[in-house]
């Protein structure tokens, strides 16, 4: 897996320099909300899972390797394990980013940048979804898809947040779900989202092996 993933990240080294680029955007754009850092380690996997899959496409190397004598399940896995490297790459970079600017001491507000356990949920959820419809369909007819959610995603826990935050004890069906998680410590709150990132992730993987092991190239 190890070789796959590296290969991953050897045919986009320029995306590392756009990374960079993209980390400073949101350090600034967003730093009066505290959000750059969370937004660099969301899409820095949105745009190195799809630039990579692109390539796969464009060189008609996932007919390659599928060819190969490579279980495909681990072609899958790396895959699932690449969103949280990207991932954590985008932190890394960003990381970067703060500490140039901390450096030269410039007038810009940097986000703290942590980890936190809804990201990783957020994260799990996404690629969870998105994954299985790639290998299902592939790049081409995936990669509008991806867009839309990626967007969509966006606007909408935006949207939900507002929506809840003004009329969410009015709503009945969420008043046991907001009752159930005020009343929990928020270390017990980070542990059941990772749990549940966790069995996610797991589930789609499954699923995502069982199609692409029937898939016929």
């Amino acid at each position: 897996m190890y070789s796959l993933l590296l290969k991953d990240i050897l045919v986009q080294k320029k995306q590392f320099l756009y990374g960079i680029l993209l980390a400073a955007i949101y350090s600034f754009a967003f730093s009066s909300n505290n959000l750059g850092g969370v937004l660099t380690v969301f899409v820095f996997p949105y745009i190195f899972v799809l630039t990579a899959a692109s390539y796969e496409e464009k060189n008609r190397s996932e007919i390659v390797l599928a060819s190969l004598p490579i279980k495909r399940s681990l072609l899958v896995m790396e895959k699932y394990v690449s969103v949280f490297l990207f991932a954590a790459l985008g932190a890394i970079e960003y990381i970067i980013v703060v500490g140039i600017g901390n450096l030269f001491q410039l007038p810009i507000k940097f986000s703290t940048l942590t980890i936190e356990p809804v990201l990783i949920f957020g994260l799990a959820m996404y690629y969870g979804i998105y994954l299985p419809l790639y290998f299902k369909f592939g790049y081409i007819k995936t990669r509008w898809v991806n867009f839309v959610m990626f967007f969509g995603l966006f606007f909408g826990v935006t949207g939900l947040i507002s929506t809840i935050n003004k009329y969410g004890m009015n709503f009945k069906i969420l008043n046991p779900l907001i009752t159930f998680f005020k009343n929990q410590s928020n270390t017990a709150v980070a542990n059941e989202l990772i749990i549940m990132a966790l069995l996610i992730y797991a589930l789609s993987y499954a699923i995502s092996v069982k199609i692409y092991n029937s898939r016929e190239f």
